[in-house]
Protein backbone atom coordinates (compact mmCIF):
# COMPACT_ATOMS: atom_id res chain seq x y z
CA UNK A 1 0.00 0.00 0.00
CA UNK A 2 1.36 3.64 -0.85
CA UNK A 3 1.73 5.83 1.82
CA UNK A 4 0.38 9.70 0.69
CA UNK A 5 3.49 11.94 -0.15
CA UNK A 6 2.53 14.52 2.80
CA UNK A 7 1.73 13.80 6.26
CA UNK A 8 -0.50 16.88 6.12
CA UNK A 9 -2.46 14.94 3.54
CA UNK A 10 -3.05 12.14 5.76
CA UNK A 11 -4.90 13.89 8.39
CA UNK A 12 -7.02 16.19 5.69
CA UNK A 13 -8.44 12.39 4.34
CA UNK A 14 -9.25 10.61 7.55
CA UNK A 15 -11.15 13.77 8.00
CA UNK A 16 -12.84 13.66 5.16
CA UNK A 17 -13.45 10.18 5.41
CA UNK A 18 -14.91 10.78 9.29
CA UNK A 19 -17.22 13.14 7.56
CA UNK A 20 -18.72 11.17 4.91
CA UNK A 21 -19.18 7.93 6.56
CA UNK A 22 -20.95 9.71 9.47
CA UNK A 23 -24.42 8.96 9.89
CA UNK A 24 -26.99 11.15 7.53
CA UNK A 25 -23.73 12.56 5.59
CA UNK A 26 -24.97 9.71 2.54
CA UNK A 27 -27.34 11.20 0.32
CA UNK A 28 -29.56 8.11 -0.61
CA UNK A 29 -30.81 4.62 1.52
CA UNK A 30 -28.32 2.48 -0.80
CA UNK A 31 -25.36 4.72 -0.98
CA UNK A 32 -25.16 4.42 2.21
CA UNK A 33 -25.33 1.07 3.04
CA UNK A 34 -22.59 0.30 0.29
CA UNK A 35 -20.26 3.00 2.31
CA UNK A 36 -18.45 1.21 5.47
CA UNK A 37 -20.05 1.10 8.91
CA UNK A 38 -19.47 4.74 10.56
CA UNK A 39 -17.67 2.85 13.59
CA UNK A 40 -15.80 0.63 11.66
CA UNK A 41 -14.56 4.12 9.83
CA UNK A 42 -13.63 5.77 13.30
CA UNK A 43 -11.72 3.43 14.37
CA UNK A 44 -9.64 3.12 11.19
CA UNK A 45 -8.93 6.86 11.39
CA UNK A 46 -7.63 6.68 15.36
CA UNK A 47 -5.47 3.93 14.23
CA UNK A 48 -3.89 5.93 11.74
CA UNK A 49 -3.58 8.36 13.76
CA UNK A 50 -1.83 6.83 16.32
CA UNK A 51 1.61 5.45 13.40
CA UNK A 52 4.53 7.11 13.59
CA UNK A 53 2.94 9.00 10.05
CA UNK A 54 -0.30 10.17 11.83
CA UNK A 55 1.93 11.69 14.78
CA UNK A 56 4.37 13.64 12.45
CA UNK A 57 0.42 14.35 10.33
CA UNK A 58 -0.74 16.36 13.64
CA UNK A 59 2.40 17.77 14.76
CA UNK A 60 2.97 19.41 11.15
CA UNK A 61 -0.62 21.01 11.58
CA UNK A 62 0.43 21.94 15.00
CA UNK A 63 3.34 23.92 13.19
CA UNK A 64 1.82 25.21 10.27
CA UNK A 65 1.82 29.21 10.71
CA UNK A 66 -1.79 29.40 9.40
CA UNK A 67 -2.97 26.98 12.01
CA UNK A 68 -1.02 28.68 14.61
CA UNK A 69 -2.57 32.07 13.38
CA UNK A 70 -6.47 30.46 13.74
CA UNK A 71 -5.22 29.48 17.41
CA UNK A 72 -4.51 32.89 18.74
CA UNK A 73 -7.75 34.25 16.87
CA UNK A 74 -9.92 31.99 18.62
CA UNK A 75 -7.70 32.58 21.72
CA UNK A 76 -8.66 36.81 21.41
CA UNK A 77 -11.92 35.36 21.16
CA UNK A 78 -12.31 33.52 24.13
CA UNK A 79 -10.59 36.29 26.22
CA UNK A 80 -12.63 39.01 24.78
CA UNK A 81 -16.36 36.55 25.49
CA UNK A 82 -14.83 36.22 28.72
CA UNK A 83 -14.99 39.59 29.36
CA UNK A 84 -17.90 40.38 28.09
CA UNK A 85 -19.65 37.70 30.35
CA UNK A 86 -18.31 38.74 33.54
CA UNK A 87 -18.55 42.37 33.20
CA UNK A 88 -22.14 42.05 31.93
CA UNK A 89 -24.71 43.71 34.85
CA UNK A 90 -26.92 40.88 33.72
CA UNK A 91 -24.59 38.04 34.89
CA UNK A 92 -23.27 39.75 38.16
CA UNK A 93 -26.18 37.92 40.16
CA UNK A 94 -25.96 34.29 38.62
CA UNK A 95 -21.92 34.50 39.21
CA UNK A 96 -23.00 35.56 42.32
CA UNK A 97 -25.62 32.43 43.35
CA UNK A 98 -22.77 30.06 41.65
CA UNK A 99 -20.29 31.55 43.91
CA UNK A 100 -22.42 30.39 47.26
CA UNK A 101 -22.05 26.94 46.27
CA UNK A 102 -18.87 25.94 48.12
CA UNK A 103 -17.36 23.88 45.41
CA UNK A 104 -17.58 26.30 42.78
CA UNK A 105 -15.89 28.32 44.96
CA UNK A 106 -13.20 26.34 46.05
CA UNK A 107 -12.92 25.32 42.47
CA UNK A 108 -12.28 29.06 41.47
CA UNK A 109 -10.18 29.90 44.51
CA UNK A 110 -8.22 26.87 43.56
CA UNK A 111 -7.55 28.01 39.81
CA UNK A 112 -6.73 31.83 40.30
CA UNK A 113 -4.18 30.74 43.56
CA UNK A 114 -1.37 31.76 41.74
CA UNK A 115 -3.05 34.91 40.15
CA UNK A 116 -4.53 35.68 43.52
CA UNK A 117 -1.08 35.88 45.25
CA UNK A 118 0.69 37.73 42.31
CA UNK A 119 -2.15 40.55 42.82
CA UNK A 120 -1.39 40.55 46.89
CA UNK A 121 1.98 40.86 45.90
CA UNK A 122 1.10 43.98 43.49
CA UNK A 123 -1.11 45.20 45.39
CA UNK A 124 1.43 45.49 48.67
CA UNK A 125 3.51 47.76 46.32
CA UNK A 126 0.66 50.30 45.65
CA UNK A 127 0.59 53.18 48.32
CA UNK A 128 -3.19 54.04 47.62
CA UNK A 129 -4.17 50.31 48.39
CA UNK A 130 -2.13 50.45 51.48
CA UNK A 131 -3.42 54.17 52.52
CA UNK A 132 -7.39 52.78 51.73
CA UNK A 133 -6.24 49.69 54.38
CA UNK A 134 -4.72 52.39 57.16
CA UNK A 135 -8.12 54.23 56.53
CA UNK A 136 -10.34 50.90 56.72
CA UNK A 137 -8.20 49.68 59.98
CA UNK A 138 -8.77 53.12 62.19
CA UNK A 139 -12.68 52.25 61.58
CA UNK A 140 -14.24 51.36 64.92
CA UNK A 141 -16.87 49.36 63.02
CA UNK A 142 -14.62 47.51 60.57
CA UNK A 143 -12.52 46.81 63.84
CA UNK A 144 -15.26 44.80 65.38
CA UNK A 145 -15.90 42.98 62.53
CA UNK A 146 -12.04 42.20 61.42
CA UNK A 147 -11.66 40.96 65.60
CA UNK A 148 -14.64 38.33 65.29
CA UNK A 149 -13.19 37.25 62.37
CA UNK A 150 -9.89 36.38 63.91
CA UNK A 151 -11.72 34.39 66.63
CA UNK A 152 -11.91 31.51 63.73
CA UNK A 153 -8.75 29.43 63.07
CA UNK A 154 -9.41 29.66 59.43
CA UNK A 155 -8.76 32.95 59.36
CA UNK A 156 -5.70 32.99 61.51
CA UNK A 157 -3.91 30.60 59.81
CA UNK A 158 -5.31 32.56 56.75
CA UNK A 159 -3.59 35.43 57.42
CA UNK A 160 -0.53 34.05 58.19
CA UNK A 161 0.15 32.88 54.78
CA UNK A 162 -0.95 36.62 53.84
CA UNK A 163 1.15 38.18 55.82
CA UNK A 164 4.40 35.46 55.15
CA UNK A 165 3.85 36.57 51.09
CA UNK A 166 3.37 40.15 52.28
CA UNK A 167 6.68 40.15 53.79
CA UNK A 168 8.57 39.25 50.70
CA UNK A 169 7.97 42.82 49.22
CA UNK A 170 11.08 44.88 50.07
CA UNK A 171 8.25 47.74 50.03
CA UNK A 172 6.17 46.44 52.81
CA UNK A 173 8.85 45.59 54.76
CA UNK A 174 9.77 49.29 54.56
CA UNK A 175 6.57 50.62 55.04
CA UNK A 176 6.20 48.35 58.20
CA UNK A 177 9.72 49.85 59.66
CA UNK A 178 8.43 53.46 58.79
CA UNK A 179 5.00 52.85 60.47
CA UNK A 180 7.22 51.28 63.40
CA UNK A 181 9.38 53.85 63.89
CA UNK A 182 7.08 56.57 64.18
CA UNK A 183 5.35 54.91 67.03
CA UNK A 184 8.13 54.27 68.39
CA UNK A 185 9.52 58.67 68.24
CA UNK A 186 5.61 59.10 69.26
CA UNK A 187 6.02 57.10 72.55
CA UNK A 188 9.30 58.69 73.30
CA UNK A 189 7.78 62.43 72.60
CA UNK A 190 4.81 61.68 75.39
CA UNK A 191 6.92 60.46 77.68
CA UNK A 192 9.59 63.61 77.44
CA UNK A 193 6.33 66.00 77.74
CA UNK A 194 5.03 63.70 80.89
CA UNK A 195 8.88 64.07 82.39
CA UNK A 196 8.84 68.21 81.56
CA UNK A 197 4.97 68.42 83.04
CA UNK A 198 6.19 66.65 86.49
CA UNK A 199 9.43 68.61 86.76
CA UNK A 200 7.56 71.79 86.52
CA UNK A 201 4.78 71.26 88.85
CA UNK A 202 7.54 69.67 91.57
CA UNK A 203 9.75 72.90 90.69
CA UNK A 204 6.18 75.43 91.68
CA UNK A 205 6.05 73.08 94.84
CA UNK A 206 9.36 73.87 95.69
CA UNK A 207 9.05 77.80 95.39
CA UNK A 208 5.80 77.56 97.07
CA UNK A 209 7.61 76.01 100.00
CA UNK A 210 10.32 78.64 99.90
CA UNK A 211 8.33 81.89 99.81
CA UNK A 212 5.67 80.59 102.89
CA UNK A 213 9.58 80.08 105.17
CA UNK A 214 10.24 83.01 104.20
CA UNK A 215 7.06 84.80 105.24
CA UNK A 216 7.60 83.07 108.76
CA UNK A 217 11.17 84.87 109.35
CA UNK A 218 9.33 87.94 109.14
Amino acid sequence: MRRPGHPLALVCAAALLLSACSPGGGGGGGQAQSKPDYKEMKQMVVDILQTEDGKKAIRDVLKHPEFRQQIVVNDEMVRSTVERTLTDPKNQKQFSEMLKDPRVAGAFAKALKREQRQLQKDLMKDPEYLKAWKDALRDPEFQKIFLDLMDTPQFRQHLMHVMKDALQSPYFRLEVMELMQKASEDMLTRQKKGKKGEASGGGGGQQGGGGGGGGGGM
